[in-house]
């Protein structure tokens, strides 16, 4: 019998706590193992304090006005390295992973490294708010540590074609060695198609119902989707728009057909159940975002049967589908065209429901856990062959 496919997992947080990175760290090990693989969990790391990097910190942010990113410091990377070697010296594995390349980029190992995460550094800078007007510092080792990174990993993985681009096109990383493999929905979602079917035919039709699930208003672009509303309701169209997750900016007024709703725990039992029954219920997931890597939200949208409308930004067309789990607008669309499409797809039933249907097959082929860990397994272990018969 060939023995499983043996994993160091590598995280600077605890990858036991599905708390962070919206617990896809979580999940994408636990995938992994219900695909067969054996996972050696190696985290939370120590983090380095040196009042050198406090002083560069403090100087940077406060007298210079930047934003600034410690974490990416040669040093800081070092640290976590040094770290890494130690825990993998003496285990019985065959790859180490990493999701997320930071405790990696400096690790010097015996053993073929990877790395599975949702965009570079290159990705990230000049594209979210907290990584505009980034220091010179936090520039140069952030870039630094993703080409130290590309330098030692043997395979990459990344949640979009936007990401695995960037690290052959900024950093030189071979794209015969990038795989792109989506990730899942963190919501548990076991439905057979038959109750996807019933669930979206029960749908209320005498209110459109659309859901914004974000945690940041502005990126997540919460306004649009209040003009898109404002649009359609001033057609007649019996909309309600219900905002989970971030508050509106201050000063926005919340019109009558839209209601906050306010944030909602995924980690309560009451949360998760709250956040399912808001997604059967609505019509569409709406969410203009305007910078957004791997939005998992849209993945759990499709696991209940609800079509997106969003943007063409970032990874987002690697999750959704034109046509297929959602419709993508550019940033810049008007409301009015956005609302076209929702109006369309309200007065003609028959091809919402099979719209509908549609983003629920994508999500049990291609956008739930079960497939993604498989995927990786089996990307990881052609890897660990490739590696053992001396293949670049």
């Amino acid at each position: 019998m060939t023995r499983p496919l043996r994993i160091a997992y590598v995280a600077y947080y605890d990858p036991m706590d599905i708390s962070q990175w919206s617990g896809t760290g979580y999940h994408m090990h636990k995938a992994m193992s219900e695909a067969g693989a054996e996972i050696t969990l190696i985290g939370p790391l120590k983090k380095l304090y040196h009042p050198i990097n406090a002083f560069r910190y403090l100087w940077n942010t406060k007298v210079r006005g930047y934003k600034d990113h410690p974490q990416r410091d040669k040093g800081f990377l070092k640290h976590y390295a040094r770290q890494v070697e130690k825990a993998v010296a003496d285990l019985d594995v065959d790859i180490v992973l990493g999701p997320g390349g930071l405790p990696l980029a400096y690790a010097d190992l015996d053993l073929p490294m990877a790395v599975w995460t949702d965009a570079t550094w290159a990705n990230l800078l000049d594209y979210y708010d907290a990584f505009t007007n980034v220091s010179p510092r936090s520039i140069r080792d952030g870039h630094a540590g993703e080409k130290a990174l590309f330098s030692r990993c043997y395979r990459a993985m990344f949640s979009s074609q936007w990401a695995a681009d960037s690290a052959s096109e900024v950093y030189g990383f071979d794209p015969g060695k990038v795989e792109v493999v989506s990730l899942g929905a963190n919501v548990p979602c076991e439905r057979t198609e038959d109750e996807i079917r019933t669930i979206v035919e029960s749908r209320q039709t005498d209110v459109m119902r659309l859901l914004f699930l974000g945690v940041q208003w502005h990126r997540k672009g919460g306004d649009i989707a209040l003009a898109v509303g404002e649009e359609l309701h001033k057609r007649g169209l019996p909309v309600r728009v219900e905002l989970v997750g971030a508050a509106p900016d201050e000063g926005t007024v919340v019109p009558p057909f839209a209601e906050a709703l306010g944030f909602i725990k995924k980690s309560t039992p009451e949360g998760m159940a709250r956040i399912g029954q808001l997604l059967d219920e609505s019509h569409f997931m709406i969410l203009p975002t305007r910078a957004d890597c791997t939005p998992i939200v849209f993945n759990e949208a499709s696991s209940s049967g609800v079509p997106v409308i969003t943007t063409t930004t970032g990874g987002v067309p690697s999750v959704v589908r034109e046509g297929v789990n959602g419709h993508l607008f550019d940033i810049d669309a008007d409301p009015a065209e956005w609302a076209d499409r929702i109006e369309q797809l309200w007065n003609d039933k028959a091809a919402y429901t099979e719209l509908c249907m549609k983003a629920w097959r994508d999500y049990r082929d291609r956008l739930n856990w079960k497939a993604a860990g498989e995927h990786a397994v089996r990307y990881l272990s052609q890897a660990v062959e490739d590696h053992k018969a001396g293949r670049p």
